[in-house]
């Protein structure tokens, strides 16, 4: 369960995995000059100023985001950035906190771009399942991530599974995301 050097399920959906791909191997000019469709009328929705066009590019659906990135090599450099998908993190995921509490708590060795993808092959996984291996492991941003869609059982399953010195930290977590009033009380 380490973002570093996850590997996704087989659940995911094959889009998922051919982004991943695209913004990981070394693309040839002639592949991206084969796809460049619609040069003018792609550029003419985009600033062609870096920052600005990756603001776009964030409310994007991963699944558009693959047909965009291989459009040409402007906006496949924009997907490459480390920046974009720190604040593809920071968007979709918001509850995580702020960008020096995700790198300080949950990034260890990760780049931005491995932990989104670490974080979105999460969503394909039993939640339980899931929820039980972050408390055993201690992982608290999968907690805050995965609690909302936990039942209740579960919870309190992994919180007395949790050993005596984690509790404090999983109870924390936990209450950030949702009103769990009889977890107050233990």
């Amino acid at each position: 369960m380490n973002p570093s050097d996850f590997k996704f399920n087989e659940c995911i959906p094959e889009k998922y995995i051919s982004l991943y791909n695209i913004l990981t191997v070394n693309i040839n000019n002639n592949y991206v000059h084969k796809h460049y469709v619609h040069k003018h009328y792609v550029h003419k929705h985009f600033t062609k100023i870096k920052d600005v066009d990756m603001k776009i590019l964030i409310y994007l659906h991963n699944y558009d985001l693959i047909n965009i990135c291989i459009t040409c090599k402007y906006f496949l450099s924009l997907c490459r950035d480390n920046i974009f998908w720190m604040n593809k993190v920071l968007q979709r995921y918001s509850n995580l906190g702020t960008v020096e509490q995700i790198r300080n708590d949950f990034l260890g060795n990760a780049i931005w771009r491995d932990y989104y993808f670490w974080l979105v092959n999460l969503e394909f996984i039993d939640p339980n399942t899931v929820y039980l291996d972050a408390v055993y492991h201690e992982k608290l941003d999968i907690i805050k991530l995965i609690t909302p869609g936990v039942h209740y059982n579960i919870i309190i399953q992994g919180y007395n599974k949790a050993s005596k010195d984690k509790k404090k930290h999983i109870t924390d977590a936990i209450l950030e995301v949702v009103d769990f009033p009889l977890l107050k009380m233990i």
